[in-house]
């Protein structure tokens, strides 16, 4: 049976190229699509590792100082910047609805702002551990750790207090498996840190003067590290990435460019944001500063994510459009051409065929110029870079090593594509060949 398809199929071999040609390229097509839509799902419904529930952003607003000075009678308030945390921190956490607050730069979660840095590591006696990473920094309180529910996966997190910890570091691995660039954070730390890992920054290193001119001191060199957190990303639009946490620089610090944020005691949300701001407007009215306003992190997740949804409904509609092209041309050629062959089906039925075995043997003829072109088909999706593809047209990360996709989804992806095309060219074949069978060989012979 299989020997007789393949003679048919080479019988036809002509009108078989054409068909294997657009076999072969619509099912890479409907593979890509479906690794598109996988990825663009996992990337945007997984979990970003911070806990944003009952949590919100404090905006702190700055006065003009020519403002500031006539309000003080031509004087200006003389608060250092680290009095001033000292007492927003102390007045915040005074409020009976708080829990924890915490500082940081760059660092909230649904917002914008980077701040990166190429950094060596050192002390993992792994291969390559000297190779530089373009690793995100992030600078914080200890506080921030709390307010966001974030706790060592191994090791311990720094007391942003303690002058000990000036030069530690948190590091933020890419997985679960604590995988952190070429190397494996998790190896280090099995109960206690006997062989220390340093982060090596490259550039302030050596060079006093891009310190000073940076307002950095020659201590931010070097890094310890002295734990790793569980993987976090800041939206649901971007992927994990290697970070770390290091203790916030107060001089890199200002109260209206800051990034404050709280926890609330539980059953404490609604409506924190109207309490909060009629209790805290005159006591965090410092210097020239005061408070502006007051934003749940649910709400900063809605912004955030909202374009990033209206960009994957467009990405559904495209998919869908591309679906029903493929669908209408499939069923087209072979209509037609199970159509143009109802003179050959005749002939079967005339010398004594089924109908059965005659739909049959269509039927197998089309399968097995799928399976033979899908094999084609998987081989170049297989040897094409698709992260590449898609970060090209969608604005995510999509290495599969960072979202945890093996090659099931390899898999699925061929089961899709094929079981599509399968499914319209079993129905564009069946039904002409079902009704020239039903027809009388005779006049189906005489038609033609």
């Amino acid at each position: 049976m299989v020997k007789h398809i393949f003679t048919l199929i080479w019988n036809e071999k002509r009108a078989n190229a054409w068909l294997f040609a657009e076999y072969v390229l619509v099912f890479c097509i409907l593979w890509y699509c479906s690794d598109f839509i996988y990825n663009v799902n996992k990337a945007i419904y997984s979990d970003i590792g911070y806990d944003i529930t009952d949590t919100f952003k404090i905006n702190m607003s700055e006065k003009p100082q020519s403002v500031v000075a006539e309000e003080n009678g031509g004087k200006n308030p003389g608060f250092s910047m680290s009095e001033m945390l000292e007492t927003v921190f102390d007045r915040i956490s005074r409020h009976p609805d708080v829990e924890s607050v915490g500082a940081s730069v760059s660092s909230l979660p649904y917002m914008y702002g980077i701040y990166m840095g190429d950094w060596r590591l050192s002390g993992l006696n792994i291969p390559n551990d000297s190779l530089p990473y373009n690793l995100i920094e992030h600078g914080v309180t200890d506080g921030f750790f709390d307010v966001f529910r974030i706790t060592p996966a191994g090791g311990r997190l720094f007391d942003w207090q303690d002058p000990s910890d000036r030069q530690s570091a948190v590091l933020v691995p890419l997985n679960d498996n604590g995988d952190f660039g070429s190397a494996k954070a998790a190896y280090s730390f099995s109960g206690s840190t006997n062989s220390p890992i340093e982060l090596y920054n490259t550039y302030y290193a050596g060079d006093i003067e891009r310190i000073t001119g940076s307002f950095r001191s020659e201590d931010d060199a070097t890094k310890y590290v002295v734990g790793y957190t569980r993987p976090l990303r800041r939206s649901n639009s971007v992927a994990f990435r290697n970070a770390f946490f290091t203790p916030l620089d107060i001089q890199q610090f200002s109260l209206s460019m800051s990034e404050l944020a709280v926890r609330v005691k539980p059953g404490r949300a609604e409506g924190f944001e109207e309490r909060f701001m009629a209790d805290m407007s005159e006591q965090l009215h410092i210097g020239s500063y005061y408070l502006g306003s007051v934003q749940s992190f649910d709400e900063l997740k809605k912004i955030s994510t909202g374009f990033t949804l209206t960009k994957l409904k467009t990405v559904y509609a495209i998919t869908f459009f591309i679906l029903v092209n493929i669908f209408l041309g499939i069923l087209g050629t072979f209509w037609f051409r199970t159509q143009a062959r109802r003179s050959e089906i005749g002939l079967r039925m005339a010398l004594g065929s089924s109908r059965k075995k005659v739909i049959g043997m269509f039927a197998g003829e089309t399968l097995m110029l799928l399976f033979l072109a899908s094999v084609v088909g998987l081989v170049i999706c297989l040897n094409i870079d698709n992260d590449h593809i898609f970060n090209g047209i969608f604005s995510f990360d999509f290495s599969r090593a960072i979202w945890g996709i093996t090659g099931w989804q390899d898999v699925l992806n061929y089961i899709f594509a094929f079981l599509f095309l399968a499914g319209i060219s079993l129905f564009a074949v069946w039904y002409p060949a079902k009704q020239a069978a039903d027809t009388q060989p005779a006049q189906v012979l005489h038609e033609e």
